[in-house]
């Protein structure tokens, strides 16, 4: 796999450019819709963790792997399924914010329920290479002696696919598709670096968000205030 320190970073130099102009369009056009143009900025740095996880495994320094594996697993299982359907939640109508917030609340129960016997288990080690790629030892905590790994994911990927198929943007949806194929690719061909993989693919597909912002109609003041 061609995966390293330097297609991260590269990467997320190219998120923080797009975030920039996803941040312009929103501030001018529908203020609503700024926590969906920051998450290039936030996959950036999710992107820019891994990068530092791979020096760590190449100067083959744990403690460095541990800190920056920790900080890319907190996005990956904690932050991004609370914040999808928080971006729904912010946009949607009063029954939609029952329901995404309800979601994003369950996202984040989830993803906390796994990462934090991680980030506490010190003695086990987070993330190792295989087949030239990074494998996060997700699979370690503690949760999934309670919990099988394949109801977890289920839900995970129900949870963060959710909000973007009850999207009535049609270029949304298309992002929603995109995201749950490369999820299944990621799974299908790269199970042995799921995370890994499947975060590089929608950290690519969250550059699609330019073009949504690019084509987004300007509201009126009232009409973000309403």
């Amino acid at each position: 796999m061609c995966f390293s320190a330097e297609a991260s970073f590269s990467l997320s130099v190219a998120l923080l450019s797009a975030g920039v102009y996803c941040l312009k369009n929103a501030l001018s056009k529908n203020r609503l819709l700024l926590p969906v143009a920051i998450v290039p900025f936030l996959f950036a740095v999710q992107q820019f963790s891994e990068g530092w996880v791979w020096i760590g495994l190449r100067w083959d320094n744990a403690e460095l792997v541990r800190i920056f594996a920790l900080v890319f697993l907190a996005f990956a299982i904690v932050f991004w399924p609370f914040w999808v359907p928080f971006c729904a939640f912010v946009t949607g109508n009063r029954k939609e914010k029952i329901f995404f917030g309800f979601l994003s609340a369950l996202g984040l129960v989830v993803g906390l329920g796994v990462y934090v016997p991680l980030f506490i288990n010190v003695d086990s080690p987070v993330a190792d290479v295989i087949n030239h790629a990074i494998h996060y030892n997700v699979s370690r905590s503690t949760t999934f002696q309670f919990v099988p790994v394949l109801l977890w994911e289920a839900m995970y990927i129900l949870i963060i696919a959710s909000p973007l198929f009850a999207s009535n943007d049609t270029k949304i949806l298309y992002l929603g598709i995109a995201i749950v194929l490369s999820a299944a690719i990621s799974y299908l061909v790269f199970w042995f670096a799921f995370a890994s993989v499947w975060c590089f693919f929608a950290a690519l597909l969250s550059l699609y968000l330019c073009i949504v912002f690019r084509n987004l109609p300007a509201l009126t003041f009232k009409q973000q205030t309403d």
